[in-house]
């Protein structure tokens, strides 16, 4: 069976003009996988996408549409005269949680290539295999553990991150929200992936064996409003994010959060206490610093190859700026700039923005960040259905204008293409 059972079948066209475009729409509904069909102009004006639980299914589409009427499987989206610039963006540490990307894992042999080799590299150092604690394990509370949640999205991030570079998609910026920018800084080449595994490994225990406990909380309010009330509660609680104009976490000591809640309750403000191991970017992280720093000391990172976009500070990175053992330690404690670091890469000419973790959370926040002019899509999602949200995403990226592979899609998801280049057409075989 396919990974994707209702979406087994991908035809993909590439023409100059709408007349073409029908033209080439008319001959593959006839025979989809005829050699003798032009794939059309890769560079053309007009992309077309047809997808289908059958080839007879994307046949008939194919043929509605050339008749110049509407149909369900079939997608056209104008081009783009300049290639769309992609950000990925990496999530952090709230979302994950049991099975996240478990069909790519058990299916796709470039994620799990990756997630093994990351596992591999901490070995058995905690019981048990960080691949085995999302996979295979009967504790659900495991990846409640700082020790296995943050080497475990670490190494869901650069397996997925893989997988889009399989198929033909690497990014031209990069940012990350808190944990997530140790996978940003591997995927743009400044820290090696078992060097960022183990890093992360050993951040995952520093903070298990010394943060404090506490509470993080979302308040639906601005960074304004929510400043002075943080202040006056002293070094209890702190700002620990700013995701969108009216979204802002804080993080700290129990009782002092509580108070802060308190009183936003008495405006009318709408709060929520999140799930997460510790109070991170607040006082209660404040032991585990020291340790943090010398462990980041001790590793190869170089300046980023790509442009980066920093939360700490929100702001881009210059050339050759070092993400030295200084940095994560300011990292971890100050604030995540989320909403400035979108802002800013935006600003630097990014459309597209791909996000690399275990759901949508940042695909949310961001379209509060920036205008509507930005696109903004998941690789995968809470409810499951790995191969549907990571493909519905690649035709996305695809009809968008971004130069997805395809056939190696296709080849990568168990299907099998027909029809010569420029067109994939990819009948599910599993």
């Amino acid at each position: 069976m396919a990974p994707d059972a209702q979406r087994t079948c991908l035809l993909g066209i590439s023409a100059e003009s709408s007349e073409e475009l029908r033209e080439l729409a008319a001959a593959a509904s006839e025979d989809a996988g005829a050699a003798s069909v032009s794939g059309g102009s890769q560079k053309g004006g007009l992309r077309l996408l047809a997808r289908g639980a059958s080839a007879a299914e994307v046949a008939k589409g194919l043929a509605t549409f050339a008749a110049s009427e509407r149909d369900r499987v079939v997608e056209v989206k104008e081009q783009p005269e300049v290639r769309p610039a992609v950000a990925f963006v990496f999530a952090g540490q709230s979302e994950v949680r049991p099975g996240m990307g478990a069909e790519l894992y058990r299916q796709n042999p470039c994620f799990a290539e990756v997630l093994d080799r990351c596992s591999l590299t901490l070995g058995e150092t905690l019981g048990t295999t960080v691949a085995a604690a999302i996979y295979d394990s009967d504790d659900a509370s495991l990846l409640d553990d700082a020790r296995f949640a943050q080497p475990a999205l670490f190494a869901l991030q650069v397996a997925l991150a893989a997988v889009w570079r399989q198929w033909g998609v690497v990014p031209d910026m990069v940012s990350g929200h808190s944990l997530g920018e140790y996978a940003a800084a591997c995927v743009a080449g400044s820290i090696g992936v078992e060097d960022g595994m183990r890093l992360v490994g050993a951040r995952g225990a520093i903070t298990g064996s010394r943060a404090r406990s506490g509470l993080m909380a979302v308040l639906f309010a601005t960074e304004e409003d929510v400043t002075p009330v943080v202040a006056d509660k002293g070094e209890g609680v702190s700002i620990a994010a700013i995701n969108a104009p009216e979204v802002v976490v804080i993080s700290g000591e129990a009782d002092a959060v509580t108070e802060v809640l308190a009183d936003f309750d008495a405006r009318g403000v709408n709060a929520k206490v999140l799930h997460i191991s510790h109070p991170f970017h607040s006082v209660c992280i404040d032991p585990m610093l020291d340790e943090l720093e010398e462990v980041v000391a001790s590793t190869s990172i170089s300046p980023p190859k790509i442009p980066f976009a920093s939360a700490l500070g929100g702001r881009l990175l210059e050339p050759q700026e070092s993400l030295d053992a200084t940095y994560w330690r300011r990292h971890a404690r100050e604030p995540v700039r989320f909403l400035e670091a979108t802002q800013e890469l935006a600003r630097a000419g990014c459309t597209i923005f791909l996000e690399l973790g275990p759901h949508a959370t940042l695909t949310g926040l961001g379209q509060r960040c920036v205008d509507e002019a930005t696109t903004w899509l998941p690789s995968l999602k809470r409810t499951g259905n790995d191969y549907r949200v990571l493909t519905d995403t690649a035709a996305k990226l695809w009809l968008a204008g971004v130069d997805v592979d395809l056939a190696a899609m296709a080849d990568n998801c168990g299907w099998e293409l027909l029809g010569p280049p420029g067109m994939g057409l990819g009948q599910g075989t599993r």
